[in-house]
């Protein structure tokens, strides 16, 4: 008798929870687990489509840099974006970070831009082909097009075009297995 009563409470939870919260905590389990690439991966979708608690721990990677660059643009992007839907815990947090982060400004000289490009695997090589300079994260660049290339061995390299006009950019790469 328990067991059908507990076989029909998680039936019924099963039934009512929405499309999106298997992936939420699938994303959220790979966090809590240390595997940032997975994590992001599976709370992307469910953050791209309105999940405001994936949007929140979506923030909170770039956030902390769980497997990626911290990124404090981005991160406060995620925590907008669940704020707006009363998620108490990225208005808590973007409270914290108002002090610093609406004073921040470019720390590029003028007219030039940061670039900061995440790639997943966080170990992989981040190059820009037409440009002397070597690449790191938040480097500074004259607008105009970027031709990167992110390589790792083992995985299949990624090369992209990349526009830096009038803001700092943020790009985020994700590399697969051959």
């Amino acid at each position: 008798m328990t067991r059908n009563l507990l076989a029909c409470f998680f039936i019924s939870i099963f039934l009512s929870t929405p499309v999106l919260a298997q992936p939420f905590m699938d994303g959220w389990i790979a966090l809590e687990k240390g595997e940032y690439a997975k994590a992001l991966k599976l709370l992307r979708k469910p953050a791209n489509n309105g999940d405001a608690q994936s949007q929140f721990f979506v923030g909170k990677i770039y956030d902390k840099g769980y497997g990626v660059t911290e990124n404090d643009r981005t991160a406060i992007k995620w925590y907008r974006k669940a704020a707006k839907q009363g998620q108490t815990d990225a208005i808590n947090r973007l409270k914290e970070m108002k002090g610093s982060s609406d004073s921040r400004e470019s720390s590029c000289p003028r007219k030039t831009f940061s670039l900061t490009v995440n790639a997943i695997p966080s170990k992989s090589r981040i190059r820009i082909m037409n440009i002397r300079p070597k690449y790191r994260d938040g480097i500074c660049l004259k607008p105009g097009k970027y031709d990167v290339l992110v390589d790792l061995r083992g995985f299949k390299s990624s090369r992209k075009l990349i526009k830096v006009e009038d803001l700092d950019v943020s790009v985020e790469v994700f590399l697969r297995r051959k």
